[in-house]
C-alpha cells in the first residue's frame, strides 16, 4: 500500500551522498525502500541500484559541499581553458584551474586525514584526477558540483594535456615550447594508446567467451538428443515388457 507521505528524492539523494562513507548503503537501501512504500517502484529500483561512491568520490562529494566557491572556481577556469582561443587567455584560465584544484586537493587529504585517519598519497592523487575529469566533462561537472559522483574518474583528451602543464612557469623559448608541446602530444598518445589496448583486450575476450558459449549450447544439444534417445529407448523396453 503506498504511502501518504510524498518523498523529496531530491533532497534524499543530497542527504545521502553527503553521509559518512559507511552510512551509505543503509541509508540508500532504507530510501529505497521509502520510496517503494510510497508507490514510486521505478524510484526504488533506480535508487536500490545506485553503487557505493569510492573513497576519492566521497571526498569529491564532501568537498563539493564544504568548499562550493573553490569547486566553482574550478569549473569556471576549465570552461575558460576549453574555450579560450588567446594563449594569454588559455595560461590565465590554466592558472585559474590549477590554483582551484591544488586548494581542493589539500583540502581533500584534509578531509581524509580527519575522516578516515590516513591520507595515503594515491588515494589524494585519485582525488585529485577524479576533480581534474570532471571539469572536463560538463556531465561529471554537474554532478560533481551537485556532489553525487559515484566513482573515480580519469581525465582524457584535454584535460589530460592540461594536467601536465605547469602553468606557473615563465614563458619559454619557442623551442623550448615546442620540446612541451612535444612531451605533451607523446603522453597523450600513450594514453591513446593505452586506451586501444584495453579496448582491443577486452574485444579478444568476449569474442572467447561467445567460442565457448557456442561450444556449450552443442554440447548441450548433444545432450539434449542423446536424453531423448534414451528416453524413446526406455519407452520402447517397457511397452515391450
Amino acid at each position: 500500500m503506498a504511502s501518504d507521505r510524498p518523498v523529496d528524492l531530491d533532497a534524499e539523494l543530497d542527504r545521502l551522498y553527503g553521509l559518512p562513507l559507511d552510512e551509505f548503503t543503509k541509508a540508500r537501501n532504507e530510501l529505497s525502500a521509502l520510496l517503494k512504500k510510497a508507490g514510486e517502484s521505478d524510484a526504488a529500483a533506480e535508487v536500490k541500484a545506485l553503487p557505493k561512491p569510492s573513497v576519492p568520490a566521497w571526498a569529491v562529494n564532501q568537498l563539493a559541499r564544504t568548499r562550493k566557491r573553490d569547486v566553482r572556481a574550478l569549473l569556471d577556469a576549465a570552461e575558460r581553458a576549453r574555450s579560450g582561443k588567446a594563449k594569454k587567455t588559455l595560461r590565465d584560465a590554466l592558472n585559474e584551474q590549477r590554483e582551484a584544484l591544488e586548494r581542493l586537493t589539500n583540502e581533500g587529504r584534509e578531509l581524509l586525514e580527519a575522516e578516515r585517519g590516513t591520507a595515503p598519497d594515491a588515494m589524494v592523487q585519485r582525488i585529485s584526477s577524479t576533480l581534474r575529469a570532471a571539469a572536463s566533462d560538463p556531465a561529471a561537472a554537474e554532478l560533481l558540483e551537485r556532489g553525487r559522483v559515484n566513482e573515480d574518474l580519469e581525465p582524457v583528451g584535454f584535460e589530460a594535456l592540461a594536467g601536465l602543464v605547469d602553468a606557473k612557469a615563465p614563458a619559454a623559448s619557442k623551442r623550448d615550447e615546442g620540446a612541451e608541446l612535444r612531451r605533451r602530444l607523446e603522453a597523450a598518445q600513450k594514453t591513446v594508446r593505452a586506451r586501444k589496448g584495453e579496448a582491443a583486450g577486452l574485444h579478444d575476450r568476449a569474442e572467447e567467451a561467445e567460442r565457448q558459449a557456442a561450444k556449450a549450447r552443442k554440447t548441450a544439444d548433444r545432450a539434449d538428443r542423446a536424453l531423448a534417445d534414451a528416453e524413446a529407448e526406455l519407452r520402447s523396453l517397457e511397452g515391450s515388457a
